[in-house]
């Protein structure tokens, strides 16, 4: 892969994200309000429930990154071990 593959692939990866922001994030996060403002509703949120879901957001992020390393294993081992 060239450097410009990989930021190719990235920039598709970027774009991922920002569909999810704009879509189903937007559905859960935004706040309208009558005067026509719009926030993110962790903008609102109090600091200690911004600490709590930070903190259960930084433990899904872990047990993703483990579910990802159990899948590559599950890879791995399927194509021989000996990548």
């Amino acid at each position: 892969m060239t450097t410009e593959e990989l930021l190719d692939r990235m920039v598709t990866i970027n774009e991922k994200v920002i569909a999810r922001v704009e879509g189903i994030g937007d559905n859960q996060y935004r706040q309208s309000f009558n005067d026509g403002t719009e926030l993110q509703a962790f903008e609102d949120k109090p600091l200690d429930k911004i600490m709590v879901d930070t903190l259960e957001e930084i433990q899904d992020a872990i047990a993703y990154l483990m579910f990802l390393h159990i899948r590559v294993e599950r890879l791995k081992k399927a194509l021989g071990g000996n990548l």
